[in-house]
């Protein structure tokens, strides 16, 4: 199967893939409701310079990695991959396969190599995923599947937008910030899973020049992209074991790609996670997908950066950002009517990708869309049916 290969979502949503009439409408509403108040109480101007609030203490200055990502025609568009990008579409996916997970004989392991796999779950939390060591590039690979695709719409509608105290790390640098309670109780219930399954990964994997930290890559698409993000900070900044003394647990996050997730936590925690881990981080985005627009801004809560967005090619035409051209409308239209014509079914072609200005919610990527209410965008990612693997 080829990266750039369809699969049909088949029966798994309702005619066009679209969220219910209603459930479009209750999204629309809230998200048309939510823009001018969240942009009065937004953490930085829309019209003016793409800033975030400043801790208390710190200085007036943008830190360093957001001063390099302003222009997404400097250092950050240079940087981001497409070909590792769809790759990692391909293992975000794998983690949704009922068979051949661990032993990497599933559908969306497509070809790439990762051995020592063992998967983890909460059913309880309906969560699951996988950790291995990806022989192709030399480290570590933790997992996420998000939202099965038949639930999604009750996902959407039961989702609330609790903050929670998550007090992470140890001893004197603990930290406590605010960050989505049921994302971060899915996250806690599998987190020793996790833990348990990286040590055995460096007890077998870890480069043995002085006792370096284990390479280690999230990924993960829907909630899956939110608990990634959680894991990915977490190990990053205390790796995965917080024992006395010199640690075996050290990490360091190499790369982090999210597909379609959530906002996570609020603007405090979107900068810290910033200063760790902005320009290691992917988080991309496509079109009018409905799940990057929740937990919406006036509830408190902020994208992480850096964010990668994919418009939808308008018709008739080569490429490009779209501008709400008439046929991408229509389709769009359709879909949220729940339509079905094949203008709504159709997997619609991806745009070239646009590397955001790194603040994390940038108004000409995803968070300026006129609508989010698209459960076939949210479905595919650059252009691969990504959570197909059981169909």
């Amino acid at each position: 199967m080829s990266p750039g290969g369809a699969l049909s979502p088949g029966g798994a949503l309702s005619p066009g893939g679209a969220l219910s009439p209603g459930g479009a409408l209750r999204f629309a509403l809230l998200a048309l409701l939510a823009l001018p108040l969240a942009s009065a109480l937004s953490p930085r101007s829309r019209a003016g310079s793409a800033r975030l609030t400043r801790r208390p203490g710190s200085s007036g200055n943008p830190p360093g990695w957001l001063a390099r990502r302003l222009d997404p025609l400097t250092a950050g568009a240079s940087s981001y991959s497409e070909p590792e990008t769809t790759r990692m579409v391909w293992l975000a996916g794998a983690a949704y396969c009922d068979a051949g997970l661990a032993s990497w004989q599933c559908l969306y392991c497509n070809g790439t190599r990762v051995s020592d796999v063992s998967v983890f779950a909460s059913e309880p939390k309906n969560v699951r995923g996988y950790v291995g060591w990806d022989l192709d590039r030399a480290r570590a690979i933790v997992a996420f599947r998000g939202t099965e695709p038949s639930s999604l719409e009750n996902w959407l509608s039961n989702l609330d937008a609790a903050h929670a105290v998550w007090a992470v790390g140890d001893g004197p640098t603990r930290e406590t910030l605010r960050v989505h309670a049921g994302f971060l109780d899915a996250y806690e219930a599998v987190r020793d899973d996790i833990f348990a399954a990286l040590a055995r990964v460096a007890a077998r994997r870890r480069p043995a020049a002085n006792g370096g930290p284990l390479p280690v890559a999230v990924t993960g698409h829907s909630l899956g992209g939110a608990l990634a993000t959680l894991a990915a900070y977490e190990l990053q900044k205390y790796g995965f074991d917080y024992g006395d003394g010199p640690s075996d647990g050290a990490a360091e996050i190499v790369g982090a790609w999210t597909f379609g997730s959530p906002r996570v936590g609020d603007a405090a925690f979107a900068e810290t996670y910033g200063d760790a881990l902005a320009e290691a981080t992917w988080r991309i985005t496509h079109a009018h997908d409905v799940v990057p627009s929740v937990p919406v801004r006036l509830m408190g809560y902020h994208h992480v950066p850096t964010e990668v967005f994919y418009a939808v090619k308008e018709e008739g035409r080569g490429g490009g950002r779209v501008g709400g051209g008439d046929g991408e409308r229509e389709a769009a239209a359709e879909e949220e009517e729940g339509g079905t014509s094949s203008s709504s079914r159709r997997r619609r072609e991806s745009a070239p990708p646009r590397v955001c200005d790194g603040t994390g919610e940038d108004v000409t990527c995803s968070d300026g869309e006129w609508t989010h209410t698209s459960v076939i965008d949210h479905l595919y990612y650059l252009d691969t049916y990504i959570c197909g693997c059981n169909i």
